[in-house]
């Protein structure tokens, strides 16, 4: 017989970004109506992108916060596997509310797809806090449109300084 999954304490798992990275995949797997660890690994392999993947152990890690994938793609795997078994689109708009502090509702946050939130959790779940999903391109500078002295524009040509 399986050994039954509960979501850990907040003494055992205190707030942070651990703890939000698990609550996201614990849900999902709530969701999806609790499946054995052994399913929810073959939905991670099966699930296209079929890029990453995640034993039933890993899988059992994961729901109770003892480990983050390295990978994002393991991580997105799970994510991926549970969200086909929930039935839930994983690019659907969601809205996350870190409240944990207890303050009551400041501006509400906008709307971000699951992917991306999830793929902040976990960034910030390994450490890599600030992560942004995007691409980076090197930055190339206007080229200057100064015309007359000095190099500040708007037809300048005292020799007198611009201050």
């Amino acid at each position: 017989m399986a050994r039954s999954i509960r979501m850990p304490s907040q003494e055992e798992l205190p707030t942070g970004a651990r703890r939000r990275f698990m609550e996201m995949l614990f849900r999902l797997w709530v969701d999806a109506d609790m499946p054995i660890m052994e399913k929810v690994s073959e939905a991670a392999s099966a699930t296209p992108p079929q890029e990453g993947a995640a034993s039933k152990e890993t899988v059992r890690k994961m729901l109770t916060g003892k480990t983050v994938p390295h990978s994002w793609k393991n991580a997105e795997a799970v994510f991926l596997g549970l969200s086909a078994m929930a039935g839930r689109d994983p690019d659907r708009l969601v809205v996350y509310d870190d409240d944990s502090e207890g303050y009551g509702y400041r501006d509400r946050p906008d709307p971000e797809p699951a992917r991306m939130l999830f793929r902040r959790c976990w960034a910030d779940a390994c450490g890599l806090a600030d992560y942004q999903h995007g691409t980076v391109e090197d930055y190339v500078p206007p080229k200057p449109t100064t015309r007359g002295r000095g190099g500040f524009g708007g037809g300048y040509n005292s020799d007198e300084p611009p201050f």
